[in-house]
């Protein structure tokens, strides 16, 4: 976990991740997490792998 944190620090789309966690109000870590492949629970989530795939942070979204 301390792990985690420290690549989430140190990554450098951690300010288009504050930026749209404020945009979709919630957190940056919760976009990161999305960002390397956790699960879309809610259509906000969708949303956000959205957001990310227009930007060209994710290369695609995987169907569920």
């Amino acid at each position: 976990m301390i792990q985690q944190i420290r690549k989430f620090c140190k990554s450098r789309h951690r300010g288009v991740y504050n930026e749209l966690a404020i945009k979709f109000r919630v957190s940056p870590w919760k976009i990161y997490k999305l960002a390397h492949g956790k699960r879309a629970v809610t259509n906000v989530d969708s949303d956000i792998l959205e957001e990310l795939f227009e930007r060209g942070i994710i290369s695609g979204i995987r169907p569920y």
